[in-house]
């Protein structure tokens, strides 16, 4: 195997998984299957994913000038309601990917 320094968390997650399914077949390492099922857990974190339902706010102006100031929506892990645009969701730390690109 080749150790990278600059492994992506999708690549992490891949190795820790094929780990996981090898050490399933001894009962004796169970919690190392648990530890590496949680690590698998807070990389997927680290992955930003879309907001839900995403609104954003505007000021208008008039004469067709809009600023936005803020968003808000829901975690697309938790579902929890998040009315200020954060890095992370403060209920479940879900990373946020607040863009409007599908």
């Amino acid at each position: 195997m080749e150790w990278r320094i600059n492994m992506k968390s999708e690549e992490a997650i891949e190795i820790l998984r094929e780990r996981i399914d090898i050490i399933k077949q001894d009962w004796s390492l169970v919690e190392y299957q648990k530890a590496l099922e949680r690590a698998v857990k807070a990389l997927e974190k680290q992955i930003p994913r879309k907001v839900n339902n995403l609104s954003e706010i505007y000021l208008d102006f008039g004469a067709g000038k809009k600023i936005k100031v803020g968003a808000y929506g829901n975690c697309p892990n938790c579902n929890y309601n998040i009315d200020t645009v954060s890095k992370y969701c403060t209920r479940r730390g879900q990373k946020l990917d607040w863009s409007e690109e599908k």
